[in-house]
């Protein structure tokens, strides 16, 4: 395999709009919300509040707390497991022509968008080609 997990996630999170992007590595799974830098100091402390106010609720119930880990984190971690999956996914279908368009079509099915589905592919290619990595071949 010539490209590494990492580069694969890193090439997705540039494809994605990187630190501009309003959807951390394109993943729809995690509420995102992403603040403004506009946006007043009180509206921040009153977004902290309303987490420590859960957290709270959580050990006043008797259920562990979990870390708190950031939407950005969480996403990432998402899109590993995507792209480790759709290996085995891929793997066991025959690896059917090029990965990333197999990868591609889980990402962003053609079905429910066409352009965006012929846009990632493009877009993650030519990154992936930019850090002088190649298709994965069977």
């Amino acid at each position: 395999m010539t490209n590494t997990l990492a580069s694969v996630v890193f090439a997705i999170w540039l494809a994605e709009g990187g630190t501009n992007a309003s959807v951390p590595y394109g993943i729809l799974s995690v509420p995102v919300r992403k603040v403004e830098t506009n946006e007043s100091n009180t509206n921040r402390v009153r977004l902290r509040s309303e987490v420590c106010q859960v957290r709270k609720a959580g050990r006043a119930n008797g259920r562990p707390v979990l870390p708190s880990v950031s939407v950005q984190d969480q996403a990432r971690q998402i899109c590993e497991r995507t792209i480790v999956n759709n290996v085995r996914r891929w793997q066991a279908a025959g690896r059917p022509g090029c990965y990333f368009d197999f990868l591609g079509d889980r990402y962003v099915p053609a079905a429910t968008d066409p352009r965006g589905n012929v846009k990632w592919k493009r877009n993650v290619r030519a990154l992936l080609n930019h850090r002088k990595c190649n298709c994965m071949k069977p």
